[in-house]
């Protein structure tokens, strides 16, 4: 039975190794009271590592974001930032060079992500803002990310992109691995076809062959609620794609 790709897809994420480097770039436009980010050399930064405790007087500037090539999210995904990296940007004031101020940089490793403008199920190019805060100074940048139907569309044959199953499953207390068995479980495939520019999408039961993980935190002992994942693989020639879902699990 095919099908157009609908929310109620609960997640599933694809698995690909890709050879091959795109060059780091500026996602963000500088005020015209900052210099623009050069890529660095390894063996010579642009900008050297801002140390917040030297007593030193700086000032935050702006928040600079390189993406590494990780810009594209394929249905299914959801966009998490990995492989960027989110620097907050200072003016080094005692430190006055020749027609300008010294600029140093301070990586963040955690920061905010507002991606409430994305359709992750419609092809497109949309913005996403992330913020980031050293101590009482706060930034946002805005990024853009694009959205694409399917990575493998190259493959040129029908091919797994997706797995779903049954949201819930309840059992009672003092039941065992063997019973957690996840209910309508069904593979989702594709041809790369559309219909009113939607991607079809081809739904077959799948009865095993699964892999289902994280019984291992659950107590059967006592009530509880707990997430338990469902993933299938399939390979086409060197390509392997893995799917993968979840249910949640409640023992009463």
């Amino acid at each position: 039975m095919k099908k157009k790709l609908i929310l109620g897809i609960l997640s599933f994420s694809l698995i690909f190794s890709l050879l091959g480097c795109k060059k780091d770039k500026e996602q963000d436009k500088p005020g015209p009271d900052v210099p623009p980010i050069v890529d660095p050399k390894p063996d010579e930064p642009q900008y050297p590592a801002t140390n917040l405790d030297d007593g030193k007087a700086k000032t935050a500037r702006n928040l600079r974001i390189y993406d590494h090539g990780n810009d594209t999210i394929y249905f299914g995904e959801t966009f998490t930032a990995k492989g960027y990296e989110v620097f907050m940007q200072f003016e080094e004031t005692e430190l006055m060079l020749e027609g300008g101020s010294q600029y140093s940089l301070y990586k963040l490793d955690t920061f905010n992500i507002d991606d409430s403008k994305v359709n992750y199920y419609k092809e497109g190019t949309y913005t996403v803002s992330i913020t980031g805060r050293v101590r009482e100074v706060a930034f946002t940048s805005t990024i853009f990310i694009k959205v694409k139907a399917d990575r493998y569309e190259s493959l040129g044959v029908k091919h797994l992109v997706g797995i779903k199953c049954n949201s819930y499953l309840t059992l009672p207390v003092g039941s065992t691995k063997d019973a957690v068995i996840p209910d309508g479980v069904y593979l989702i495939y594709t041809e790369n076809k559309y219909e009113n520019d939607e991607l079809v999408l081809t739904e077959e039961r799948l009865r095993n062959g699964y892999t289902v993980t994280g019984l291992d935190q659950i107590d059967f002992s006592k009530p509880g609620k707990y997430p338990v994942y469902v993933s299938y693989s399939e390979t086409y020639g060197e390509t392997k794609i893995e799917v993968k879902t979840f249910f949640n699990l409640t023992i009463e």
